[in-house]
């Protein structure tokens, strides 16, 4: 069994974080779903691309928007939204990636601070 000092850094960050389990979670989620937003423009122009060709036969004209201009209004109003939510959550991740970082440092000068207190006067 490895001891505490030798086990992998990642690891050592990871548990003297798990009390911050929750803005962890959400700052990963966050960045998912921002990953996931950013690939959703080439998939609108996709769609956009399948309106002008097939028109009234477009796969948006399937949930029953039938006129051309009335699936690029909805597809114009989709994309707004997509971009939004990129952009808000492209924010919440950089802010709880920020946050998370400080108060690693945080917890790791108190430690480290802890520790050299509990040193001999020979060390120094």
């Amino acid at each position: 069994m490895r001891s505490k000092n030798n086990q992998n850094p990642i690891i050592r960050l990871y548990l003297n974080l798990i009390e911050e389990r929750r803005l962890l979670f959400f700052a990963f989620l966050s960045s998912i779903i921002n990953k996931i937003l950013d690939l959703a423009p080439p998939v609108i122009i996709g769609l956009a691309v399948d309106i002008v060709v097939k028109e009234q036969n477009s796969w948006i004209a399937g949930f029953g928007i039938k006129e051309v201009p009335a699936q690029l209004i909805f597809l114009a109003f989709a994309s707004g939204i997509v971009w939004s939510g990129e952009s808000s959550f492209e924010y919440l991740y950089s802010i709880l990636w920020r946050n998370l970082a400080q108060l690693s440092q945080h917890k790791l000068r108190i430690k480290a601070y802890e520790h050299i207190q509990e040193l001999d006067m020979d060390f120094f």
